[in-house]
C-alpha cells in the first residue's frame, strides 16, 4: 500500500503550492486563505510563517537571494522574504475583491506563469498569464474556471495545465523561446468520484503526479499511454499540490487543506492542512527561477 507519512503536522487553512529550496533545504509554501508565507526545514523540522497582506497563489524563487515573485489578488508583487520588501510589479486583476491569482510556476526561460479564479467560481471566467524578464504580462488563455497545476515535460516541448472547475487536465505545444502555448489538447477527463485534479509536478521520467482534491491521494500519472500508474493515500481529504524535495530529490512533499471540510470530516481526518511526505525511487525537477529586472530596493 503506498501510503503517505506525516511530515509537518499543522491546521493550514489552505496549503498551496510547494517549492523545495535546494540551498536551503527548506520547503516554500503557501496558505493562500491566511495569507502566510511559509518556510518549512526539513532538517529541523520548523516551520516559519510570515504573514503578508495578501492571498498568495503561487510564488517562484528568482535569480536574487531572498527575493520571491509572488502572485497574489493583488497581481505580481516582488517580495524579499527577510527583510519583507516588496513591490507591486504589476496587476492584470481588474477586481481584487471577487478574483485571485492561483497556482502557477516559472517555465525554463524564466517566465513566470500564473493562472486566475474567482474567489467563490461561478464559471470560466479565469485567466492564464506569463510575467516575462521585463516585467510585462501577456494573457496566454482565458475562459477558465480554476486555473491550477502547471508543469513542462522534460523536452521542454509540452506544457500540462489543471482546470480544476471541469475536472480536466490540458496539454499544449509549448514554444520554450518565445514563451507561447498552441494546441490545447484534452490529455484526460478525471471522474468526479475519485476527486478533483489540483496541483501537478514531474518526475525524470517525464511522468505527472496529481494532487486530488477530494480524493484523499496523489496519483502518479503517465501523459504517454494516460495510465493511472499507482496512486498514494493522504490521511486527508483535500490534497492540494505535490513537489519533489530533500537530498536526492526523492521525497514527494504533499499539501493539503482544511478548507471545505465539515466539522465531522475534520473530526474524522484531524491531520488535514498538515504537509505530508512519500519516499520515492523516482528523482524530481528542482523549481525554474524567474529572471527578474532588478529593482533598485532590491539590489
Amino acid at each position: 500500500m503506498n501510503n503517505a507519512k506525516l511530515s509537518l503536522q499543522i491546521e493550514a487553512t489552505l496549503a498551496e503550492g510547494p517549492l523545495f529550496h535546494q540551498p536551503s533545504n527548506q520547503l516554500f509554501w503557501t496558505d493562500i486563505l491566511s495569507k502566510t508565507l511559509n518556510r518549512y526545514d526539513l532538517h529541523s523540522k520548523v516551520n516559519i510563517a510570515i504573514e503578508t497582506p495578501w492571498h498568495i497563489g503561487a510564488f517562484s524563487f528568482t535569480n536574487k537571494e531572498n527575493v520571491l515573485m509572488l502572485a497574489t489578488h493583488c497581481g505580481f508583487i516582488l517580495y524579499n522574504y527577510i527583510t519583507e520588501d516588496y513591490e507591486i510589479i504589476t496587476n492584470p486583476l481588474h477586481d481584487a475583491s471577487h478574483m485571485r491569482f492561483n497556482d502557477g510556476k516559472t517555465d525554463p526561460n524564466g517566465r513566470f506563469w500564473a493562472g486566475t479564479m474567482e474567489f467563490s467560481p461561478s464559471g470560466p471566467n479565469g485567466h492564464l498569464y506569463t510575467l516575462d524578464m521585463k516585467n510585462e504580462v501577456t494573457q496566454q488563455l482565458g475562459e477558465l474556471t480554476i486555473s491550477n497545476g502547471i508543469a513542462w515535460s522534460l523536452d521542454y516541448k509540452t506544457m500540462y495545465l489543471v482546470d480544476s472547475g471541469i475536472q480536466s487536465l490540458f496539454k499544449f505545444t509549448f514554444d520554450p523561446i518565445v514563451g507561447t502555448i498552441s494546441d490545447k489538447t484534452l490529455l484526460y477527463q478525471f471522474d468526479e468520484a475519485n476527486g478533483t485534479p489540483d496541483g501537478i509536478t514531474i518526475d525524470e521520467n517525464d511522468q505527472l503526479f496529481i494532487a486530488m482534491w477530494g480524493g484523499h491521494k496523489v496519483i502518479h500519472f503517465n501523459p504517454k499511454t494516460t495510465e493511472i500508474i499507482a496512486e498514494i493515500q493522504v490521511p486527508a481529504p483535500h490534497v492540494t499540490s505535490v513537489t519533489f524535495g530533500g537530498s536526492e530529490l526523492k521525497t514527494l512533499y504533499i499539501t493539503t487543506a482544511r478548507d471545505g471540510l465539515t466539522q465531522e470530516q475534520l473530526e474524522q481526518f484531524p491531520l488535514s492542512g498538515s504537509i505530508f511526505e512519500y519516499a520515492t525511487n523516482l528523482r524530481g525537477t528542482l523549481p525554474f527561477p524567474y529572471e527578474i529586472s532588478i529593482k533598485e530596493k532590491f539590489k
